[in-house]
């Protein structure tokens, strides 16, 4: 199981990246909802991978 903690390390991460990010008052509006779109799918897609390995 170190691989799952250390795939939730890595989200916990990208979160907090994120969060950042969006923090910026430079970042546009547009631009945060992409990221946010892109996140979305990389979680939808990360949850799914590990769906299919563990079954």
């Amino acid at each position: 199981m170190p691989d799952d903690s250390r795939a939730a390390m890595q989200e916990l991460a990208l979160n907090s990246f994120f969060e950042k990010l969006l923090r910026q008052p430079s970042a546009s509006l547009r631009g945060a909802r992409s990221l946010a779109y892109r996140l979305d799918r990389f979680r939808s897609l990360r949850a799914t991978s590990r769906r299919f390995s563990t079954s």
